[in-house]
Formats: structure tokens, sequence, C-alpha cells
């Protein structure tokens, strides 16, 4: 098995067989701290439930900690660098 290559990030990726790099959504605690990234779907979802609301484009903010505190046990507390890219 060889070891995958790293790329410099880039705006267009569609020289990789039509491969689309989506838009994400920095969602901060309700303390204004980072704590992930998430797809347009699940920024929607949050919004339209009334779990976050936008802070700036593409800058979402938890509206309680109780979506904080359930995906805290879920991941055991600590997120990978995905969610924070």
């Amino acid at each position: 098995m060889q070891h995958a290559q790293q790329i410099e990030e880039q705006a267009d990726y569609a020289h990789l067989d039509g491969a689309t790099q989506f838009d994400t959504f920095l969602v901060l605690s309700t303390e204004g701290q980072p704590l992930l990234r998430c797809s347009q779907k699940r920024a929607d979802f949050y919004l339209k439930k009334g779990f976050a609301r936008p802070l700036t484009e593409g800058v979402l903010q938890f509206t309680d900690d109780t979506t904080e505190r359930t995906l805290a046990n879920l991941y055991l507390g600590k997120f990978s660098q995905f969610f924070w890219r």
C-alpha cells in the first residue's frame, strides 16, 4: 500500500474526474469558540430546527448548549482535524 500524496488546496478540482469541493460552514459554540465544520445540508438542518443562528457568511453559532453537549458525548469530546479545517 502506498502513502497518499498530499496536494495543495485548490479552488477547482474538476480535473479530478469532475470532483467537486463543497462549501462547509464553521459552527461556533454558544460561547463563540470554533467547534466544528458542517455541510450545507447539516447547516440547513441546524437553522431550520433553531439549533443555530447565522453570524456571517459561512459561520453559524449554536443557540443553546444542548446540541453541543450531545455532539461532545457522541465524539467523546474530541473532534478530528476534519472538523476544524
